[in-house]
């Protein structure tokens, strides 16, 4: 059961729409929203979340040729929203998972990089004994819809890979070690390895 409580929330066309106290939540999952969404580059809106399954948070940034799952716990602070949004996270997430299949325990940072409009990316892979999984670096860019990561796997699980040839091969599996890249429009991603 979830539950909505009580909170403030104003709209004026002029400042934007003012959010004070949003909590949603569900024992210890919690999405809490707090701040002004407004086309000025000062306004922000920070959401902090416990526990909260990932698949509703890509919901909202409309990620649609990669499945990204898991639960997500930290902060996302997001300025200037209804002009040119600027996303800075510092999340963790548990069983994170690459089109259903689970990779590990991620922790993700990310950074809005003013000069080139995009939203840098860094973060780490790890199993539950804390051996590395991958390293991840790269960016998303709004204004074309375009990520671009590289992965750094050590023992990176390829099966996540079955949805992309679906009809042509199945049941891929095993560990990767080595650099992969993925990148491209979100909607017609395309896997590279890296020398």
């Amino acid at each position: 059961v979830w539950n909505l409580s009580s909170s403030e929330i104003k709209y004026r066309k002029s400042e934007g729409l003012a959010i004070n106290n949003f909590i949603f939540e569900s024992k210890n999952q919690y999405i809490h929203i707090n701040g002004v969404a407004s086309q000025y580059p000062t306004d922000s809106v920070l959401v902090s979340m416990n526990d909260l399954n990932l698949d509703y948070v890509m919901r909202l940034i409309n990620l649609e040729g990669i499945s990204i799952g898991g639960l997500v716990t930290g902060d996302l602070l997001l300025y200037s929203l209804l002009k040119h949004p600027i996303y800075l996270a510092d999340l963790y997430v548990e069983d994170m998972s690459l089109n259903r299949i689970i990779v590990g325990n991620g922790a993700i940072n990310t950074q809005w990089n003013q000069e080139l409009r995009q939203l840098d990316i860094k973060g780490d892979v790890t199993k539950a004994n804390l051996a590395k999984v991958a390293g991840i670096s790269g960016s998303f860019t709004p204004s074309t819809d375009s990520l671009d990561l590289r992965i750094a796997a050590e023992t990176f699980p390829v099966s996540f890979l079955n949805r992309y040839f679906d009809g042509v091969a199945s049941n891929f599996g095993g560990l990767a070690r080595g650099d992969f890249r993925i990148a491209g429009p979100t909607k017609k991603l395309q896997f590279e390895g890296v020398s």
